[in-house]
């Protein structure tokens, strides 16, 4: 077995895919009105924007969906999450040379997905949905894909996936 000797930029990148997921358990340990609230408050802060953007004219269907949409937000927010651990959790295991480590970086995803939706089992208010796994997956592996096809385009992978 080779020995595993880590350098400065795997160190970082370690700290910062582990930060990720303590922040993904953080928004998950939120009870549901706290979750709310915030989503409310991403759905505000949309709305302010739109109305900047169309300088007080936003169209009713755009005002109608954000002012409707934490549903939207908050699925939005779940497939940042992922989308952002997928490329993390890729580029940490090619830091390690992990053979196929793109698949591995998809199942790694899943699981921690996984085990936050059951997680949220003990939260006051929150549930666990096959849904959001699938959602969380497919946004990781959506981040893993992109970043290995530019990583592939710029020939900087080696084979080695």
């Amino acid at each position: 077995m080779k020995s595993l000797i880590l350098n400065k930029k795997t160190i970082i990148l370690l700290f910062i895919t582990i930060l990720w997921c303590c922040i993904i358990f953080w928004f998950s340990a939120q009870p549901a009105g706290t979750s709310t609230e915030m989503s409310s408050s991403v759905s505000k802060t949309l709305l302010d924007l739109f109305d900047k953007l169309f300088k007080g004219n936003t169209p009713h269907f755009i005002t109608g969906v954000v002012l409707n949409g934490d549903h939207y937000v908050r699925k939005s927010g779940h497939a940042i999450e992922y989308f952002i651990l997928g490329i993390l959790v890729l580029n940490l295991l090619r830091q390690f040379k992990i053979k196929r480590y793109g698949i591995w970086a998809i199942l790694l995803s899943t699981l921690y997905a996984s085990s936050d939706e059951f997680h949220q089992l003990f939260v006051p208010g929150r549930a666990a949905m096959i849904s959001d796994v699938i959602l969380d997956t497919t946004a990781a592996a959506v981040g893993i894909i992109i970043v290995y096809l530019l990583f592939y385009k710029k020939g900087r992978l080696k084979g080695n996936t």
